[in-house]
């Protein structure tokens, strides 16, 4: 379990001179000094030429394990071209690992729980239960669970009608544990007229800046009759 990361590297020759098979090389390693392997790296394999005053520019990304409070970039650059100050020739910075929460929209619901209505009526009144769940691994705060697809915006629970582990709270939900799920019952008016389908969706939203963002929602559909 992990978050994605990226880091930004730049190799710069002072000069003089050009200088031939530049590489420019990037390591990452956790707090307990292993290594991270690398998703993606922009200059691997590069070994061109670097002009006197030229930059290369390096866009690494890597895949930050849940444990460790931070990460050590660690870059340093190479010449076939003999350098007159390898002083300079190795750099490192150090990251600092925020591991935020991850919220899920799990679905649309039947009050209780059961599954949703395959089939729903123009006109009517029906009455749907939303889950969110904070997949962590810290807590999040906040908390938005909403229903979207009628009349194309998203529609808060209503206040006083969602629970947390069987127990009432208000909303929006505040505080919600790594592991928790947040259940919703809200009324949504069936149009009077229009397809022969009903498409809905749960968001799930905090405060804090998403760890993965594409299971934030999750669609429902039902069949719309009048």
């Amino acid at each position: 379990m992990g978050a994605g990361s990226s880091a930004v590297v730049v190799c710069e020759n002072l000069g003089p001179s050009t200088a031939a098979n530049v590489s420019c090389g990037v390591e990452v390693r956790n707090e307990n000094n292993e290594i991270v392997p690398l998703v993606s790296d922009s200059c691997a394999g590069d070994m061109s030429v670097l002009a006197s005053g030229a930059e290369r520019v390096c866009y690494v990304s890597y895949s930050q394990a849940v444990f460790g409070a931070y990460t050590q970039v660690n870059a340093s650059v190479s010449t076939s071209t003999a350098d007159d100050d390898m002083s300079n020739n190795a750099s490192s910075g150090r990251v600092n690992v925020v591991l935020v929460a991850d919220m899920v929209g799990v679905g649309i619901f039947a009050q209780g729980g059961g599954s949703a209505p395959a089939k729903v009526y123009g006109g009517d009144t029906q009455r749907f239960e939303l889950r969110c769940r904070n997949d962590g691994p810290s807590q999040a705060t906040d908390v938005h669970c909403e229903l979207g697809g009628v009349l194309g915006s998203y529609m808060p629970g209503a206040s006083g009608s969602c629970t947390v582990g069987g127990v009432p709270v208000s909303y929006p939900v505040g505080s919600l544990g790594s592991g928790a799920v947040v259940a919703c019952v809200v009324d949504v008016s069936i149009p009077a007229s229009g397809g022969l389908s009903l498409g809905l969706s749960v968001k799930a939203s905090a405060a804090e800046a998403d760890a993965v963002v594409g299971n934030n929602t999750n669609s429902s559909y039902a069949c719309l009759s009048f």
